[in-house]
């Protein structure tokens, strides 16, 4: 065995690994276009192929031997198609410029370790980066068993002696270049997909903090700024994060709140985080803004020096608003106050003289004082009959008021239900004799006694029942129905009236609104009526519920539960 011709390849192998590890250390990482790069690699290998030649095994004038065929085989597996081809262009040409009894072999070993290593890159590479080293070591067998075929291109018999004394050596070192190459580009692969993946989520992450409506900043604890995003800058009023760090610092300086900064170290120092803190801070055109800030000490420390995270947000626009929502509840409370103050006065003021009017007429009426003759009587009606609805008026609007405010009592008693609907037709016989309306009420038998509030349950059939007698025509009629449904009781007002639209049915139960304005005008009433039913069947736990078809009528009907009235 030619120990000389081992020792050179062995030097050459070594030079090419030498100049690989350079490559992946200063070459590869540089950042430029990716076709461009393509393009300079494919110069650079071949500039790397004729150092290798430069340096070989001479075996006789033209014929030498170095491991430029490891050099393409596998920079064809990792770097693809235009590397390799410009590589192997270079050295080709090169081998052809030295010429001698090897060019056509050392061209054809050119050619073929480039397409072997397509090929095998072509086959195998989705599992590249699985590949180990018994791969890359079957890769560097089957390149330089087609290495020694293509010596075969030597003239005879001159081709024989060259396999007989190259072949061992060849396949005893090339191989084991291919292997160790093959890991080191290898091993450059998986690197730079790690650091591409970890610049991407960099990248990823930058943006995030760049775009967060939210203010972000890394500042050491001695004070020095690390970091801080876009929205920091504009939450301080600032135009660049250069501006916004110097003006930071300033602040820090001159311990602006310093009440604020002593309080947020000590509890950082204390629990290592500080969350929600409000306070108010200065920007830099001089106004003050309100900031909330969330603070947290970071894992990385160095002795006593520890590292900041914080997130701020400009709560300026809420603090404003909550001080506008104060300033109403306070004027909402002094106008709860008067409007009580108002109803105290109503309550005594309108009660005291229009019961007075109510007793006084009613007695003038009976004749107690005298015998009237036909006019005064009809004049001292009037009378009675306008106090009646006035004083009907201050107590639906003192006991809306009640219900606003909570504060309406609810005396449950013991109740019959004929009772009340009796006592409600005589009460509206009044009405519905003016426009000849006749009332008519049918009972279910088996209705229990139920357990309610009795002028709260009378109120509500006697309003629906005088809405009714209100709303319908001359020689209408008015119908109440009373039965049990399912454990339910279901108590209906049917009319014969004008009925209502859909539109207008959603707006009846508002305080103070009838169908329209024309109705108010035509048909008198202050709108409350429908209002204080629907919140005394809610008192009661019930529901309220209206079926009309305009020019036919309106049936309003109440659902109770028994299971809450029957005792």
């Amino acid at each position: 065995m030619n120990s000389e011709m081992i020792i050179a390849l062995i030097n050459n192998a070594a030079l090419l690994l030498s100049i690989g590890v350079l490559y992946d250390v200063f070459v590869s990482n540089v950042e430029i276009n990716t076709h461009l790069k393509s393009i300079i690699s494919g110069i650079l290998i071949g500039l790397i192929g004729i150092a290798l030649m430069l340096n070989p095994w001479e075996l006789s004038f033209g014929l030498f031997f170095d491991t430029r065929s490891i050099l393409l085989s596998v920079v064809s597996l990792f770097f693809g198609f235009v590397p390799a081809i410009t590589g192997a262009l270079i050295i080709a040409l090169y081998r052809l410029y030295l010429g001698g009894v090897g060019t056509l072999a050392g061209i054809s070993v050119t050619l073929t370790s480039v397409i072997l290593g397509l090929f095998w890159k072509r086959n195998n590479e989705k599992l590249q980066k699985y590949l180990g080293i018994f791969d890359f070591y079957v890769f560097g067998l089957l390149v330089h068993i087609v290495m020694l075929f293509c010596m075969l291109l030597l003239p005879w018999p001159f081709a024989f002696e060259v396999l007989k004394n190259i072949s061992f050596p060849v396949m005893l070192i090339y191989p084991i270049g291919t292997m160790l190459l093959g890991n080191l580009l290898k091993n450059h692969l998986s690197r730079r997909i790690t650091q591409d993946a970890l610049k991407e989520k960099e990248s990823m992450l930058q943006d995030f903090i760049n775009n967060v409506p939210v203010g972000m900043f890394r500042i050491n604890s001695d004070g020095t700024i690390i970091q801080i995003n876009p929205e920091m800058t504009k939450i301080l009023g600032l135009d660049t994060i250069e501006e916004t760090i110097d003006y930071l610092e300033y602040m820090g300086k001159i311990d602006h709140n310093s009440r604020s900064r002593t309080e947020i170290l000590g509890i950082l120092k204390e629990q290592g985080f500080v969350e929600n803190y409000e306070y108010e801070a200065l920007r830099a055109d001089g106004k003050q803004i309100w900031i909330l800030i969330n603070i947290k000490m970071s894992d990385e420390r160095n002795g006593d020096s520890f590292i900041v995270d914080g997130f701020v947000f400009d709560i300026t626009e809420r603090k404003q608003a909550e001080k506008q929502m104060l300033l109403a509840r306070i004027s909402a409370e002094d106008a709860n106050r008067f409007k009580s103050h108002l109803l105290s006065n109503m309550n005594h003021e309108l009660r005291t003289p229009l019961n007075s009017i109510l007793g006084f007429s009613d007695i003038m009426i009976e004749g107690t004082t005298g015998e009237l003759n036909k006019e005064q009587e009809k004049y001292l009606q009037i009378i009675y009959n306008s106090g009646k609805s006035l004083l009907n008026l201050v107590n639906q609007v003192l006991d809306l008021s009640e219900i606003e405010c909570g504060s309406l009592e609810f005396k449950p008693e013991l109740i019959t239900i004929k009772n009340v609907i009796e006592d409600v037709q005589k009460r509206a016989k009044f009405l519905s004799s003016k426009k000849n309306i006749s009332i008519d009420s049918s009972i279910e038998e088996n209705i229990p006694i139920i357990k309610a509030d009795f002028n709260k349950f009378r109120g509500i059939i006697f309003n629906l029942v005088e809405n009714a007698i209100k709303f319908t025509p001359e020689d209408g009629r008015v119908n109440i129905i009373v039965r049990k449904k399912d454990n339910s009781l279901e108590i209906s007002v049917i009319d014969s009236g004008i009925g209502i639209t859909d539109e207008d049915i959603k707006k009846i139960f508002m305080p103070f609104v009838q169908a329209d304005d024309s109705t108010t005008r035509k048909y008198g009433g202050a709108g409350l009526g429908l209002t204080l039913v629907k919140e005394y069947v809610k008192m009661h736990g019930g529901t309220l519920q209206v079926e009309s078809e305009v020019g036919k009528g309106s049936t309003f009907t109440i659902s109770l539960p028994l299971d809450e009235l029957t005792y």
